[in-house]
């Protein structure tokens, strides 16, 4: 994993206007402001950005309570051999007039997000999610009260995540979230209890099981290649341009679904994958797979397409990084000078 080395964090530090910047190491090789996330998190107000840098030690339970910009090195070691890690990723308030909507989390190896609220405080809404491996859960809703409150407008992309649960029950599934897009994520289990507006666009499910989702309806789905996972049990919604093969029901749309323009059971010939997923996959189309330039924009169906494709398996949040740092002067000024050359890349 490239490293958010001292040198760039300052550069960074001095485009961001009204908003302060704090570093986070618990790795003693890698010095920060601080060593302690939740700590760092509570320091920090409204607007601020936190970065996070790798461990092979977790970063523990961490709560938000306020709106704020929180970017690990990434999930998946990169050049470091290690990842961001947080236990579970708590989404709360302060107050009935303070909470953490409309922040943004990227770049970070995650057991559980759930919510810390009970039931009728305020929504937490306008969320972003980029570039997080969620490797359990994903809740709409207090785990440790069963707490219902309906979120709004969430954006999660380049994601791998493991399991969903927009609600704990039938009964419950119109409230956990609405109006949420999930692009160009991979998803590993079962999406549960959902009534709400769901999108999924560009988006892999590999999950060998006879369903997929559990009592669901209401999603649309565009763009997506369904691998072992099948797609049954949706009601009310809608499949356009997705592709499915290998699962116990191939046939989409189905019931009371509808859509148009999908492949039904052909391999999307995946330059190498191996059931079940593994982050050493490499799940790029072959030149010849059925699912390229087959979405609804031309592009290719999957993670790897859209108008914004997944970049990688990496998690590097899309920061610019350092490609070469070239000393211009051998020793410093007599006023102290020192000339460099920096060349950097966004990774996007």
């Amino acid at each position: 994993m490239r490293l958010l080395t001292l040198f760039l964090l300052s550069l960074l530090a001095a485009t961001v206007a009204n908003a302060a910047v704090r570093t986070v190491s618990n790795n003693a090789a890698i010095p920060a402001q601080y060593d302690n996330l939740q700590t760092a998190v509570d320091a920090s107000a409204e607007g601020d950005t936190v970065y996070v840098s790798w461990s092979a030690t977790p970063y523990g339970n961490i709560t938000l309570t306020k709106r704020i910009v929180l970017i690990g090195d990434g999930y998946n070691g990169g050049l470091s051999g290690k990842a961001a890690l947080i236990a579970d990723l708590i989404y709360s308030q302060t107050d009935n007039t303070t909470n953490c909507s409309g922040s943004f989390i990227s770049g970070f190896k995650i057991t559980n997000v759930r919510s810390g609220l009970a039931t009728g405080n305020p929504s937490i809404d306008d969320m972003i999610f980029t570039r997080c491996w969620i490797t359990s859960i994903l809740y709409f809703y207090n785990t440790t009260t069963s707490a219902h409150n309906l979120h709004e407008n969430w954006y999660i992309k380049d994601c791998i995540i493991s399991q969903i649960s927009f609600s704990n029950g039938f009964s419950n599934r119109f409230l956990g979230v609405s109006n949420v897009l999930l692009s160009n994520c991979i998803f590993t289990s079962l999406m549960l209890y959902s009534g709400n507006a769901i999108t999924f666009r560009n988006c892999n499910f590999f999950f060998n099981s006879s369903i997929t989702f559990s009592n669901c309806e209401n999603m649309t789905l565009e763009n997506c290649i369904f691998y072992d996972a099948t797609p049954q049990t949706l009601t009310n919604s809608v499949f356009n341009n997705c592709l499915t093969f290998s699962t116990f029901n191939d046939n989409i749309p189905y019931g009371s679904n509808t859509g148009s323009n999908n492949i039904v059971n052909e391999n999307p010939s995946f330059l190498g994958y191996t059931s079940p997923f593994d982050l050493l996959d490499d799940i790029r189309l072959d030149v010849d797979s059925p699912a390229k330039n087959a979405g609804t924009d031309g592009t290719d169906l999957g993670v790897f397409g859209g108008s914004k494709p997944l970049p990688d398996l990496s998690g590097e949040p899309n920061l610019p990084y350092i490609k070469s740092l070239i000393i211009l002067n051998s020793e410093v000024g007599k006023d102290g000078s020192l000339k460099f050359k920096v060349e950097a890349q966004n990774n996007e």
